[in-house]
């Protein structure tokens, strides 16, 4: 997964480096969560990485892309508002950590949720995600706004991120 997350945030850097202006842009549209999210466990079953001009989505889920080393990763919500990462059953690197740890803290309407970890983010910086938790699917999305001017005029593009988990016994 490590791989794969670092794949992705070279791509937002990648894109960024042309911005002007870039924001977080929460959505307004998402669900509130449902479930708690304290004291569960899950896996990644989609990376959708998308981008939005105009009105006019394009979308695709890196996720069958990812080494099978990663499929098995899991993401462990413990009630102490730390969460682990855990390399799952195969490694992709043998010196690659079984565990790492990083801290969580979910918003009072439940719809964001802020993660620090340089596993997740690839970055010590936290990063706030819109989050919608049922009893069997976790969804965290985050979103970038970016000003490009192109011959002469301003386009604003929409660069979003949405990881989906499984919920495991």
């Amino acid at each position: 997964m490590k791989k794969l997350l670092f794949i992705l945030a070279s791509a937002i850097t990648l894109l960024n480096s042309c911005a002007k202006i870039t924001e977080h842009i929460p959505d307004v549209t998402a669900a509130g969560s449902s479930a708690s999210i304290e004291g569960t466990k899950w896996k990644m079953t989609s990376l959708i990485l998308g981008q939005e001009i105009s009105g006019q989505k394009v979308e695709q889920d890196l996720f069958p892309f990812a080494d099978d080393c990663s499929k098995d990763d899991l993401m462990i919500f413990n009630k102490d508002n730390i969460f682990i990462y855990d390399a799952g059953a195969t490694k992709c690197e043998s010196s690659e950590p079984q565990q790492e740890n990083g801290r969580w803290i979910l918003s009072g309407d439940k719809k964001k949720i802020t993660l620090t970890s340089d596993a997740i983010n690839n970055s010590p910086e936290p990063v706030i995600y819109d989050v919608v938790v049922t009893s069997t699917k976790l969804t965290l999305t985050y979103r970038e706004s970016m000003t490009v001017t192109t011959g002469g005029q301003d386009v604003t593009t929409i660069i979003y991120t949405i990881f989906s988990f499984a919920r495991q016994n």
